[in-house]
């Protein structure tokens, strides 16, 4: 126990042997492999072990890093926000590459507790889409390679602020997407399609403005509604409504176009008045 082999001229070299422990190299030399040729192992201060090669490292089994029960081919847990991170110079791009051969495709899962949740799928040889699953795998979203964006007949939840920025579809898939002429297409299988302006209030007062079919012409800092189509609330309560229909003069570019027509609740006509 303790004793120590020195090695070299000058014996810059040393091993010291630990009781029970195993061996001691001295701090300043590595362990180095094949004619020292680049591959070795060796420790740049306290705490700071490195392992360097010319060009690849090969390791055999699974991996744990900051774990000893390892459940997969790299294991990584960390008490505090544990991090992969990847850097590169300017110009170059960090690449995390997910590549199968068959039509099982990538996974990039999250769980809590082993208990998967939601989960991100690519790739494979017949598919070239992006699928959001959530809620397990209940909810399903689909970005496809014909930029399309689609969700399963189970899916719900909605978008918040933004905006498409050409044609969008709900309901079905059209034959030919790309000829798809309207920049909004309701699509099904049977007959009874609707479109719904709903407002969930219970409150609402008389004349109340329900929602609103605009159409606009004009840049997009004057945005001036030429003509309009309104739902209005009818009376005190919520069931009863009208519609009324305005129109802008050609040349008046002030305000908002006055009503022109109204259906009342009763089914009575106004026009002009």
């Amino acid at each position: 126990d303790g004793a120590t082999l020195a090695f070299g001229a000058d014996s810059e070299t040393t091993l010291q042997h630990i009781h029970n422990g195993g061996l001691i190299l001295n701090s300043a030399m590595g362990l180095f492999f094949r004619d020292n040729g680049g591959e070795y192992i060796y420790s740049a201060g306290d705490g700071d072990l490195r392992i360097h090669s010319g060009t690849k490292i090969h390791l055999g089994a699974n991996v744990g890093i900051g774990t000893t029960t390892v459940d997969n081919n790299l294991h990584i847990y960390g008490t505090s926000n544990p991090t992969i991170k990847l850097e590169a110079p300017s110009g170059e791009r960090p690449i995390i590459l997910f590549n199968t051969a068959t039509t099982t495709k990538p996974h990039i899962q999250f769980a809590a507790g082993d208990v998967l949740k939601s989960y991100i799928e690519g790739g494979g040889n017949d598919d070239q889409c992006i699928k959001i699953f959530t809620s397990g795998s209940a909810n399903e979203w689909k970005f496809t390679d014909s930029n399309q964006l689609s969700g399963s007949i189970s899916s719900t939840g909605s978008f918040g602020t933004g905006h498409f920025m050409s044609h969008v579809g709900v309901g079905g898939i059209p034959t030919n997407p790309a000829g798809m002429g309207n920049n909004l297409q309701v699509m099904g299988d049977t007959g009874d399609l609707q479109i719904s302006l709903w407002s969930k209030s219970d409150s609402l007062s008389h004349d109340t403005r329900i929602g609103e079919l605009a159409f606009m012409a004009g840049s997009d800092t004057t945005i001036p509604n030429v003509a309009s189509v309104m739902g209005k609330v009818s009376g005190s309560l919520e069931n009863g409504g009208y519609l009324s229909f305005q129109t802008r003069t050609a040349g008046d570019s002030g305000g908002s176009p006055p009503e022109r027509m109204r259906i009342e609740h009763d089914g009575k006509v106004g026009i002009g008045t």
